[in-house]
């Protein structure tokens, strides 16, 4: 029998891990908001996936999918509860936040000690925020070069030499 993985990721990087798992065979249960869903729902266009990006359903093929209301005592019950029958628990939320919920490293590492635990940061749980894609280049400094007195110039353009006379 495979994993069992409870994926609470969004973005990039937790749902493209846990979807190379999925079409490896693991038994991946992504985990979203009641109302909304996972974010990346609604990155990119709409076609024929309902209500779900093309990103969206690309990144979370092969799994299954459970709306959990965290907010409410009884989800976050049902969530642990979950947790526990699983082998890998995959998150790459706000630290505060998973602590006042109970779903932190320290509190599931304690109450199931043979769940892995997988946080995925862009600049680790102790950096200076999200590391999402808009957000690095900005960081790293390259986009001074890109933006001038006009608007933001796309970081792949090509530029072509002027035209001279023939």
């Amino acid at each position: 029998m495979g994993l069992k993985i409870i994926d609470m990721t969004t973005s990039y990087a937790g749902p493209t891990a846990s979807m190379y798992l999925a079409d490896l065979g693991a038994d991946v249960i992504k985990v979203e908001r009641p109302g909304v869903g996972d974010e990346a729902r609604g990155l990119g266009a709409r076609r024929s996936w309902g209500n779900a990006s093309a990103w969206f359903a690309s990144a979370n093929r092969n799994k299954r999918s459970v709306v959990v209301n965290l907010r409410d005592p009884r989800g976050r019950a049902a969530l642990r509860r979950l947790i526990g029958s699983a082998d890998v628990f995959m998150e790459n939320l706000n630290p505060g936040k998973l602590a006042t919920l109970g779903i932190d490293y320290e509190t599931i590492s304690a109450e199931y000690p043979r769940v892995i635990y997988c946080a995925m940061s862009g600049f680790g749980l102790n950096g200076p925020g999200p590391g999402t894609a808009r957000l690095r280049p900005g960081r790293a400094g390259s986009l001074r070069d890109h933006v001038g007195d006009r608007c933001p110039r796309r970081l792949a353009a090509a530029r072509f030499p002027p035209r001279y006379p023939t």
